[in-house]
């Protein structure tokens, strides 16, 4: 994921990764996305599917 982490002391609202994903939908910038579990991998994301 390309650009700058946010602060840990200044985390943006919702999805702490949308200001640099590249597919973040409106919805990442107010809601945490939930915890989604693959087979033994997890990720958190608003998405039904990961995509990377």
């Amino acid at each position: 994921m390309q650009g700058e982490p946010p602060s840990p002391l200044s985390l943006p609202a919702g999805c702490a990764f949308h200001p640099r994903c590249r597919f973040a939908r409106p919805t990442c910038s107010s809601v945490a996305p939930p915890t989604r579990h693959v087979g033994e991998q997890r990720y958190d994301c608003v998405l039904d599917e990961p995509v990377f």
